[in-house]
């Protein structure tokens, strides 16, 4: 005799997760520019946000959680596979040598003028810039560590690189 089974509803929380499908495959595709590769980020991305659902709040903001979870998947896949290529050779007892890119002269003096453009910015503007811009610091971070709106951050930031446009050209 077949036995059926009732199939439960979905939750709330898949059936949001469900919805963002679409979106998420747009940015695996911006990520990987594969079709492939997408969809298989898109499909790791749901079951990682699936496994982490205890971490997420309902109400909050499901697309940045769900794009962050992708984002920080995606780039510790390329880490693996960067490692993957470098520790790899046809010669098990040759020694590794790490391919580096040669300095260049050109590039230091451009940082340098950089550095010192960013010391004329004002200073509510250089430390948003410098701890968005090179520590990688989120936006949304910053402000709640400076007590400021999003907006603001992102303000700052839009005008210390249009100040650093002028200073640099």
């Amino acid at each position: 005799m077949l036995r059926v089974e009732k199939v439960k509803p979905m939750d709330q929380f898949n059936q949001e997760l469900l919805k963002l499908r679409p979106l998420l495959t747009a940015f695996a595709r911006k990520l990987t520019r594969d079709l492939d590769q997408a969809e298989d980020l898109v499909q790791d991305t749901l079951v990682r946000a699936i496994q982490a659902r205890d971490r997420y709040t309902m109400g909050t903001n499901m697309d940045a959680w769900a794009v962050t979870i992708m984002r920080r998947h995606f780039l510790s896949e390329c880490r693996k596979a960067s490692y993957r290529k470098m520790m790899s050779t046809d010669d098990p007892t040759r020694p590794l040598k790490l391919e580096g890119v040669p300095g260049n002269q050109l590039d230091h003096m451009e940082l340098k003028d950089v550095l010192q453009a960013m010391r004329k910015l004002p200073e509510k503007h250089a430390k948003v810039l410098w701890s968005t811009g090179v520590e990688g610091e989120e936006y949304k971070e910053y402000a709640a560590m400076a007590g400021i709106a999003v907006g603001t951050v992102r303000s700052r930031v839009s005008l210390a690189r249009a100040h650093l446009r002028r200073l640099c050209t």
